[in-house]
Order: structure tokens, then sequence, then C-alpha cells
């Protein structure tokens, strides 16, 4: 394990790109030399790189920015923190500095995955280890496509795919221009061809039991969860099920379901991964830079909180008395500046003991959960639905709803007060993980945030901006923006997103 992570370690250096790096540099240094691939082991330097760049992109600013622009936060000081602008929409511009280092990290993070995959046909002598590393890098890339294509994209619709923007889409490492962008249709099939590819080569990885060396790498169940996720976000929605629901039923044993809150506190607050298909390495001595510290900010010595976003009355109401999760994903406390009146706080990345090196400073750092086992049940009760077979859609439904404590079969409406629980529940489940914007999005529902738990805890001289806000789902900023800069650069290359 140390040599891993001296190794981690070391590529964390060569590999950890600031977002101000232009991506038709050379890349590495040396690294970009042919003689970095001579043989298995710089194989693996390279695919261990691909980890280390990944789980710190995956976890703070890149995840929760999309829920700070929805509808279940409120911010408590508008007028004076970094977000404010994307919170409040009014002053979300093209030029959001946050937004386009997402943008960059995300895409250096393609470019180095193409390095590695061009590097790896050098090597002389082609090993089994390397073939895995191979799919591994497949599927990497296919995450990071998603990710672009779910915040710098449209939601897919099947009849405008075609013509609608999608991503500038590269395998190569050297280039001097940046590619056009796809259309939609084209990226999500490139994304779909890179996750085939990963399944092709990784069909043999999954095992029949489970331990946090089998998740903390892509294996052939990472695969169909992306898969059955990317095929939902497409609306194939007979192949989103078919993967989706043999996921789960080929892998009852290995990931189920967490039924009590100390297994709930545990998975969440001290990284158990009963639930985790790929939940990424972290050590106290492997720092990571991905911290969800926007919604505690606890003081030892003050006994309070001064977090920047509690969450809405509406968001805390959607659990019910007797779901575990209400207590593991939220706490009450005592708000900095604020007396009489107590804040419900969001608690699902509380401060977890793994990683701090002070016991008086907090550092909300977590191993970045990519995959759990609950977001394929939602995914195979939405695809049921959607393709017209409410006994499934309500059989993985009620089966995920049970283990979080609303009893068996809990769910009995049809028609779409079927399809608005499986929504609700999805946005239970999945709450502050980044996904409920574009959730909102391919639902086509406005964003219309949820009311505080009390306006004392807000301040705001502009509630249209903050907790009163609403606005369609049709409203250009719901897609992210490309950097006028990166547009600039490419000399008209980059087609904008409409309305920036």
């Amino acid at each position: 394990m140390k040599i891993v992570r001296n190794i981690i370690a070391i590529i964390g250096v060569t590999l950890l790109l600031n977002s101000c790096y232009s991506l038709d540099q050379e890349p590495y240094g040396r690294f970009a030399e042919p003689n970095s691939f001579k043989d298995e082991k710089d194989a693996l330097f390279w695919r261990n790189g691909m980890y280390n760049y990944m789980r710190n992109r995956v976890y703070g600013l890149p995840m929760y920015m999309t829920d700070v622009q929805a509808d279940m936060l409120n911010l408590r000081s508008p007028e004076t923190h970094p977000l404010a602008g994307i919170h409040g929409w009014n002053d979300f511009t093209s030029t959001n500095n946050n937004v386009s280092s997402v943008w960059t990290a995300m895409y250096l993070g393609i470019r180095n995955i193409n390095s590695a995959l061009e590097g790896f046909n050098k090597i002389p002598q082609q090993t089994t280890a390397i073939e895995q590393y191979r799919g591994e890098l497949y599927l990497g890339r296919a995450y990071y496509q998603t990710y672009l294509v779910t915040h710098f994209c449209k939601a897919y619709n099947p009849s405008t795919a075609n013509t609608d923007l999608g991503l500038a889409l590269f395998d190569d490492v050297l280039f001097k221009q940046f590619p056009s962008r796809s259309s939609l249709e084209v990226t999500y099939n490139k994304i779909l061809d890179d996750i085939a590819k990963a399944e092709n080569i990784l069909s043999g990885t999954a095992t029949t039991t489970k331990n946090y060396t089998t998740i903390k790498y892509f294996n052939v169940d990472a695969v169909k969860a992306l898969k059955a996720r990317v095929l939902l976000y497409k609306q194939d929605w007979a192949n989103a099920y078919a993967v989706s629901s043999t996921l789960i039923e080929g892998t009852r044993a290995k990931y189920p379901l967490i039924t009590t809150k100390e297994q709930l506190t545990s998975e969440w607050h001290t990284d158990g991964s009963k639930e985790s298909i790929t939940q990424f390495a972290g050590y106290v001595d492997e720092p990571l830079s991905g911290a969800n510290d926007i919604y505690l900010s606890y003081n030892k010595s003050m006994l309070n909180y001064s977090a920047s976003f509690l969450p809405t009355k509406s968001a805390i109401d959607l659990y019910g008395a007797n779901d575990i999760r209400k207590d593991v994903y939220f706490i009450e406390g005592n708000i900095s500046g604020v007396r009489g009146v107590k804040g419900i706080l969001v608690n699902k990345y509380a401060d977890n003991e793994l990683f701090k090196t002070n016991a008086n400073t907090p550092s909300y750092l977590h191993q970045p959960k990519i995959f759990r086992i609950a977001e394929q049940y939602l995914i195979a009760a939405e695809a049921a639905y959607k393709n017209g077979d409410e006994t499934n859609a309500k059989k993985y439904l009620n089966e995920l709803r049970e283990a979080r404590g609303y009893g068996a079969n809990s769910v009995t409406s049809t028609g779409n007060d079927l399809y608005t629980e499986i929504k609700d529940e999805r946005t239970r489940e999945l709450a502050f993980e980044g996904f409920r914007l574009y959730d909102l999005q391919r639902w086509q529902q406005d964003v219309v945030r949820g009311t505080p738990q009390s306006l004392r805890l807000i301040n705001s001289n502009n509630p249209s901006l903050t907790y009163q806000l609403n606005r369609p789902y049709t409203d250009f900023k719901i897609v992210w923006p490309l950097s006028p800069k990166d547009i600039e650069g490419e000399e008209g290359r980059l087609q904008q997103n409409p309305g920036w």
C-alpha cells in the first residue's frame, strides 16, 4: 500500500494540471516522451494517475455548484459569497471563473487519458494487466464526457439531438486546434462507444464478493452503472431498464441496500462502502482537494455553524418521519450570528476523522462515491415507468423506499402520481450529490427555489434572486457557458451555447 501511495503522490505532481493551462501545450514534460511507456509498470503509473486526478475533481466545487444553482439550498449571505452569481442567476455570466475552471479541468482529464491510451500502444510487451488498465481509462474518459455533456449541453431530446450542440470530441493528445463541437447525438454515441470498449475489456473484472480494493478502481459493475445512467439521460428507456435491473439482480449480495440509520451514518460520515460500486481511495496522507465545506463550517470553540448554504424547508420536508436518511443527511444546530432560532444543516458530508490532521480543524473531505447501487434502483424505476412498465417501476421504487424506512409497498399510485413519487424519491436519495439541476432540466421542471427554514437565517436584499428565485427550465442559464477566452483562443471553432 505504501508503494502505491508513493506512486500516486509522484504522478499527482505531473498530472494535476492547473486550469490556467492551455490544452495545446505539450503535456507533462518528460512524461510525454516515448520512453515513458516502456513496460507494465509505466502503464500502472499512468492508470493510477488517472484515478488521482479524477478523485480530486469529482467532489467539492464540480459537484455542489449545480446544487447551489438549483432549488434545494438557500445562500445565507448572497451579497458577499463567491457563488452568489450562480445562485442568483442574474449575475451568472459567461466569464464565471468557477465554471471555466471546471470545463478546463475535465478536458485536461480527458487529455491525460488520451495520452495514456496512445502511450499504451507503444509498450512492446502487452499484458493482461495493461489491457485492464486500458479498459479503466476508457471508462474514465466516458465519465468525464458524461459530466461535461450534463453541464455544458442541453438535456437530450431525440427529436433535436442531431442538431443540438454536443461536446468537442477528440481521441488524440497533441493538437493545435480545439475540435469543433459535435452534435448531441454524436456525443452520446461517443460516450456509449467508450463504455462499450470498457465493457468488452473489463467483462471479467467483477467479483462475487467485495472489499475496499475491489471498489476503488473501475470494474465491469462500474461500467454498467455509468451505462445505465447515460442510457437514462439519452431516453433509451428499454436499455436503461435492462442494464440497471440486471446490475441490481446480479449483485444483490454484493451491494445490499442499507436498512438502518447506523449503517447509513457509517456510509456517509465515515466512508463505509456497503452500497458503493466505485468509491475512490483517500487517506490522511493522500490529501484531496474536493471538500464539501459549504454546508457546515462548525466552530468548535463557539459551538455553532457558519455554513454558507442551508437546505430549504421544502427539501427537509420531503423526508418522512421514519426516513432513516433524515437524521443522516441533516443536523440541527446553532447558526453563527443568529440568536433565538436554530437551523438545520446539510450533514451528508460530515467531518470525517479519516482525513483530519488536526483534531480541532475540520476538513469535510471524503472518499468520493462515484457509483452507488441506490442510483440503479432509481434508474430502473424511472426507465420502467417511461417504458410503460408500472409494475417493475413500483417494484424497484418500493424496494428502495422500504430500505429507507417507508415500509413495504408504500407506493401504490399509478400514472403521473407514480412518476411524481419516482422523481421525489430520486431527489431524496441523491440530494446534494450534483444531480438535481440536470434532473430538473430533463424532467422539464422549472427551478423554483424552496422557502427558507426561517428568514432570520437568510441575509438577502433581493429575494427574487435568492429564496424566491423562479426560473423556467428553458432558461439558457441552466446550461453552463463556455469561457469566451476559450472561444476566442480557438478562433470560433468552439460555438457558444445559445443565449450566452
